[in-house]
């Protein structure tokens, strides 16, 4: 398998000169300082996008694609440090158009330099360029970077969202030029362990208990992988959710602390904070829509609007209405929300399906707690899919919080096991639901009720009805014969 990492391949392909960056303009930029606690993620030729024998070592354009917050940027501007290339931020550009790539260049004084191939450019924020400007402009910036690219021994590289390479690709396959597709992929465990450790020490330089934090760190992230092991490395891999890992080891303050809490059966890093983090971080894209109101910035896409946004297209509801706003910003936010949602880390670029299984419980619980009309057809949808969703019960309490909850059997059998009562065998547990004890901190627990069935033996006398839990308030489950 070929190795696509700095040293081996990138350094190999952009052998160029640094330039000072005084002359640069907007968007344009020389990396003169490295990150201490950078860690590259594997890359790796794209197994759906190109041809089998495309190869990234004699390619004229190199895209390089990744889901949401996986560290594309970080990923190009260190390559850019390493290389000597030009890096090109087009969420800080103007928008692109037919001269984007040669204007630039021109008004750079970095013509002549390209022209002789001793200056290469890495060309990041392809998803944000493509929604500041309409498909027509964003077609002539392809073309003009195709025709810059074309008959250069040394490749042109365009970073961005797996849906935004996706149409980038089908729009330059219609050229005659090489070009390649690779993909930024998750972390493995030991890469996990060392990407959090970077950033805890970033945070964190002269800290006197950096072997103890480390241990931390590899305890958390262990129970992490043995509770999503079945979703391989899509979550416990995920830049986010090791970035979060670290956050929790320096706000605790005593590692100690955190391994002790883990050995108990405690949890110190969640799914469901995890899963907010990156939410929270995805509403960072409202801060360059040009907004006529600056208000609407403290409001739009909030976690609670992503979730909505992602049950409907998950299950093919209608978009919800937007939040009141003038009629200009509205079709700022539109168009946004058209590419954001289809590139929503929590779903994979361009479909419907979830990144995760993790992001499938999420939306899935959400779009079960809903109460408005529109959404109890999702409700039904929802539970009636064959194949069990994993980790529903780590977002089971999420706001709003209805009565009752109705799922079927095969639905909810993935997501934990409930044990039959001991002492009777052939007791079959068929519904489940949560209720609140009668506690002053009123914490929410599981509670179970078990039907019997009788192989034609009949018990007196046992106290059965000492079994027989309140009545149900939170989250019941059907049998499947019931459908």
């Amino acid at each position: 398998m070929s190795s696509f990492t700095i040293n081996d391949f990138w350094r190999r392909r952009l052998t160029v000169s640094q330039f000072p960056s005084a002359s640069l303009i907007r968007g344009w930029s020389v990396e003169l300082q490295g990150l201490s606690t950078f860690l590259e993620a594997p890359l790796s030729l794209s197994g759906e996008l190109g041809e089998d024998d495309d190869d990234p070592s004699c390619s004229e354009i190199i895209l390089v694609s990744a889901p949401g917050a996986v560290g594309k940027s970080t990923l190009a501007r260190q390559i850019a440090y390493s290389t000597g290339a030009v890096y090109v931020d087009l969420a800080a550009a103007d928008p692109v158009g037919g001269n984007t790539l040669s204007g630039g260049l021109a008004k750079s004084g970095l013509y002549a330099s390209w022209q002789n191939q001793t200056t290469a450019v890495l060309v990041d924020g392809l998803d944000e360029a493509r929604l500041r400007v309409t498909q027509g402009a964003f077609n002539a910036f392809l073309d003009d970077v195709v025709q810059m690219a074309r008959g250069r021994a040394v490749p042109t590289v365009l970073f961005g969202r797996t849906g935004a390479v996706q149409d980038t690709w089908l729009a330059l396959d219609e050229y005659d030029i090489g070009m390649s597709v690779l993909e930024i992929g998750y972390y493995d465990l030991e890469a996990s362990v060392e990407f959090a450790v970077k950033r805890l020490r970033q945070a964190r330089p002269h800290s006197h208990h950096a072997e103890r934090e480390r241990e931390a760190i590899e305890v958390i992230l262990r129970r992490l992988r043995e509770q999503t092991e079945s979703d391989g490395d899509r979550f416990a891999g995920y830049a986010p959710v090791l970035q979060a890992v670290a956050d929790r080891v320096e706000e605790e303050g005593n590692a100690g602390a955190i391994i002790a809490q883990v050995e108990r059966g405690a949890q110190p890093v969640t799914l469901r904070t995890v899963s907010s983090a990156i939410m929270l971080r995805e509403r960072g894209k409202l801060a360059p829509l040009p907004f006529s109101d600056p208000k609407l910035h403290d409001v739009l896409y909030l976690p609670e609007e992503q979730l909505d946004r992602l049950v409907a297209r998950r299950y093919g509801l209608p978009d919800p209405e937007l939040p009141p706003m003038g009629a200009s910003d509205a079709q700022v936010y539109s168009t946004a929300l058209e590419t954001w949602v289809a590139d929503h880390p929590f779903l994979k670029s361009g479909t419907s399906e979830p990144s995760s299984a993790v992001f499938d419980a999420l939306i899935s619980t959400w779009a079960l707690k809903k109460r408005k009309p529109s959404t109890r057809l999702c409700n039904r949808n929802c539970v009636k899919v064959s194949p069990p969703i994993p980790f529903c019960p780590n977002f089971t309490f999420l706001k709003p919080r209805p009565r009752n909850l109705f799922l079927y059997r095969q639905h909810i059998s993935g997501s934990f096991t409930l044990p039959s009562v001991p002492a009777f065998p052939w007791a079959t547990p068929q519904a489940c639901w949560f209720r609140r004890p009668r506690t002053k901190k009123r914490k929410r627990c599981c509670a179970l009720r078990s039907r019997f069935r009788w192989s034609g033996v009949m018990l007196l006398g046992l106290g059965l009805f000492a079994l027989k839990p309140s009545k149900p308030r939170r989250f019941v489950w059907e049998p499947t014969s019931k459908t």
